[in-house]
């Protein structure tokens, strides 16, 4: 007789799946803090495919330009998407619209390049549904670009991650619904320990988890030393993870990361906790992606695709970067 199959470990009969989320670059991290932060579309598409072999599925897209600053520019977005789906076919890629990337010197309504890159037409973009303090900034984000966010990820299907800096876009999230603007489930992305954000306490967590609805799902985001500890509560409490270099600089054991040492720590804790990694298929099952827009992106990264931008730049020439 042929072995019978092994049942799934405790947490994952009562969880599900892990999804594994990485975001590798972010606005704020820079090559001189950490040599290993990916900024050119080939170094992102590159640690990309090392933390997809390792089981990382869902992938958080900042872009930098020649210079490894933070910019908006839709042609870098597209050229990092491309170089990604090309290592990793099956990967859920989500687009940014985070507010630190301004163009400058140009006068460009602010809506127009926070959302002009979700063209794209990614499977997931980021939402941050109201605007808060992080020290010694203001993260704005206001109630027309909200309103126009909601109507874009409403009318074009793109899933958004509602990234949840205090309860309060949760209930936002809640609001948009009731206007007809986003569907549920929506997946949280719930950021925790940043300067003059919610606390990242366990006491926190419980509170926002709380807040859902029944088939809403929930990853962390732990910033800085936060990331791992969230990571593992996460683990137990069934909800997801993201990890990387645009949250976190440092290994557990404060030596400095990268991506890749990051993901390894979260799929090793993962397993001896016994929550098993989603697939990307699985994940989108979680996540209630549409199977058939997996593949939804692919015409706007061939190169015949332009989009019409306020943007008065070009597409830089990037050096060549060793595989």
């Amino acid at each position: 007789m042929a072995d019978a199959p092994k049942p799934p470990p405790q947490l994952t009969k009562d969880h599900g799946k892990l999804i594994l989320t990485v975001a590798f670059t972010g606005n704020l991290n820079t090559k001189e803090r950490n040599p290993s932060l990916p900024c050119s579309p080939q170094e992102i598409a590159n640690d990309a495919y090392e933390c997809y072999k390792l089981g990382a599925v869902f992938f958080h897209i900042h872009a930098r330009d020649e210079n490894n600053k933070p910019t908006m520019k839709v042609q870098i977005f597209k050229e990092i998407c491309r170089l990604i789906k090309e290592k990793c076919p099956d990967a859920i890629l989500q687009i940014s619209t985070g507010g630190r990337a301004a163009p400058g010197g140009i006068d460009i309504p602010v809506n127009k390049w926070r959302m002009a890159s979700l063209d794209l037409m990614p499977e997931s973009g980021s939402f941050t549904p109201g605007s808060v303090n992080l020290e010694p900034i203001v993260y704005e984000n206001s109630p027309q670009l909200v309103q126009e966010l909601a109507e874009l990820y409403g009318s074009t299907g793109i899933k958004p991650e509602i990234e949840a800096f205090d309860s309060n876009m949760i209930t936002k999230a809640d609001l948009l619904v009731k206007q007809g603007l986003l569907k549920r489930p929506i997946h949280f992305g719930f950021v925790m320990g940043a300067p003059g954000a919610q606390a990242a306490t366990v006491q926190n967590l419980a509170h926002l988890v709380g807040m859902l609805q029944p088939g809403d799902t929930w990853s962390t985001i732990g910033i800085g030393k936060y990331s791992l500890p969230l990571a593992a509560t996460a683990i137990a409490m069934g909800g997801h993870v993201r990890v990387g270099l645009e949250d976190n600089n440092k290994n557990a054991d404060g030596s400095l990361a990268t991506n890749v040492s990051l993901v390894k720590h979260v799929v090793e804790l993962a397993k001896l906790m016994g929550r098993e990694l989603a697939t990307p298929d699985e994940a989108r099952k979680i996540l209630n992606l549409p199977l058939e827009w997996k593949d939804r992106i692919l015409p706007q990264l061939e190169d015949s695709w332009t989009v019409e931008t306020p943007y008065p730049w070009e597409l830089p020439t990037w050096p060549q970067d060793s595989k």
